[in-house]
């Protein structure tokens, strides 16, 4: 299996990512490296991603069910109403606290997808 650079990964959408995937071209290892690889290059101007979950990425993708649909694609969840064990979940309020959306979970363990961090938003609450 080969590797997938940054701008290959940046050139499909998550069905194109899985393809590779489950065709055998790429590990999910692979794309959780290039996701963390894009946030790296794109964050410190962007401040787009404002909780990462690199280290859970990267175990995640080890144990990925390969036939699963969404196999080993990385992805983002909001911090607005969707929890992700390990991340705060804020809605942008500093009051909030953190749990585990049922949502996430399960679309982590049918889909196989691979969560990797929590993106901003504006702050609903000043």
């Amino acid at each position: 299996m080969n590797q997938i650079s940054p701008s290959e990964y940046v050139a499909l959408d998550a069905t194109g990512l899985a393809e590779l995937v489950h065709r055998g071209e790429v590990t999910p290892q692979s794309l959780a490296e290039a996701a963390i690889e894009r946030i790296d290059a794109l964050n410190p101007q962007l401040n787009a991603v404002v909780e990462r979950s690199f280290g859970p990425a990267r175990s995640a993708a080890l144990v990925v069910d390969l036939k699963a649909p969404l196999a080993g694609v990385p992805f983002l969840a909001k911090d607005i109403n969707i929890d992700v064990a390990g991340l705060r979940l804020t809605a942008s309020c500093r009051m909030a606290g953190a749990s585990c959306s049922p949502v996430i979970a399960r679309t982590g363990m049918v889909m196989g997808a691979v969560g990797s961090g929590s993106p901003s938003c504006a702050n609903i609450v000043t």
